[in-house]
């Protein structure tokens, strides 16, 4: 089964922690999901460098450790990251260097997909580096997180680093929907909570 890059986005906490999402998504959610892209300075970037490598590049308009707040820990992570028609169901972090994470989703059917990872650096708020890989495919992807700023906002550039060039290129296309997808949702979500909201 080919799924096209689940974002690679570490489920990052300071201590291992659980979460269950099993709740019907709310009306708030829902328009969540359905807005936007706050404005065109922040769209994705999707590059190939070298034979091997994905890097996206995205800016947020929020301060680097709410960014970096919202991709590590859980009870930001649920509003958020969650490819269309699926459920995070469970996830399950603990952010150190040799630490891993997991994080299941799951379709309205029950199918369900485990992402599995283990961290090789963690420099909070500025960069983090996994290994991850899935229960549905043999691949295993290097993911560097780098947050700068820049203006006042954010700048995360997600380099992936892949095995071969036959990898990174049959996986290009799902990476850069997923990813689009998932960090427009990081926008929107990232403005309600600099919003107070």
């Amino acid at each position: 089964m080919k799924f096209g890059g689940i974002v690679p986005v570490a489920v990052l906490l300071l201590t291992t922690a659980s979460c269950r999402v099993d709740a019907p998504v709310s009306d708030a959610q829902a328009q969540l999901d359905r807005r936007a892209p706050m404005n065109q300075e922040n769209v994705m970037q999707t590059s190939k460098p070298s034979d091997n490598e994905i890097v996206l590049t995205r800016t947020f308009a929020a301060p680097r450790e709410t960014v970096f707040a919202a991709l590590t820990q859980a009870e930001h992570l649920v509003h958020w990251m969650k490819p269309t028609d699926m459920a995070l169901v469970a996830c399950e972090v603990d952010l150190r260097v040799g630490g891993t994470f997991r994080y299941v989703f799951q379709r309205p059917g029950g199918f369900k997909i485990e992402v599995r990872g283990a961290y090789e650096a963690v420099d909070p708020p500025r960069r983090f580096v996994y290994t991850e890989t899935y229960d549905f495919s043999p691949l295993k992807v290097l993911v560097t997180t780098a947050l700068d700023v820049a203006d006042e906002k954010t700048v995360l550039k997600q380099t992936l680093g892949y095995s071969s060039k036959q990898e990174r290129d049959e996986d290009f296309d799902g990476v850069a929907t997923s990813a689009t997808e998932a960090y427009a949702k990081l926008e929107r979500y990232l403005a309600q909570i600099v919003g107070g909201i």
